[in-house]
């Protein structure tokens, strides 16, 4: 383990090319999580590091985190992408005010692709199984004719 310690520094196939300079190191949390479930301790570390991070305006269920909240590339609507944290099998659930779509999409938000997990859907909720690690995105958008 010596080859690892600054004071032995033996990574000759990385030399010139370390991050050198003055850094910052802060802890997001007190590095002790007793009691605290694996998910509940992701999304205090991601509370801590989204300054200014807008909420999505509707209730998510299920041990995720969402990892982004955003319009759509192409203007359609907006996209949500979730991640399991807790790595076990969770059922996502969203629950609106009103009346949206729901379109499962690939990370590209292509609908139907692919990488797509979940059924579309439309209504004031609407839920998928997410299996762990997963990831899922979502284009939310208000109903058009046709859907």
């Amino acid at each position: 383990m010596a080859g690892n310690m600054p004071l032995h520094y033996e990574f000759w196939d990385l030399d010139g090319q370390r991050d050198t300079g003055r850094h910052r190191f802060e802890y997001a949390l007190l590095p002790y999580w007793n009691g605290i479930s694996k998910g509940d301790l992701t999304r205090a570390g991601y509370a801590y590091n989204r300054e200014g991070w807008e909420e999505p305006p509707f209730a998510i269920e299920g041990d995720v985190i969402a990892t982004a909240w955003k319009p759509a590339e192409d203007g359609d609507g907006w996209i949500l992408r979730l991640q399991e944290i807790a790595g076990a099998p969770t059922t996502v659930s969203l629950r609106f005010a009103e009346e949206r779509t729901v379109t499962p999409t690939d990370l590209l938000e292509r609908p139907g692709r692919a990488g797509a997990i979940g059924q579309p859907g439309r209504g004031r909720t609407w839920s998928a199984p997410l299996h762990r690690h997963g990831i899922m995105t979502l284009r939310i958008r208000l109903p058009q004719a046709g859907d």
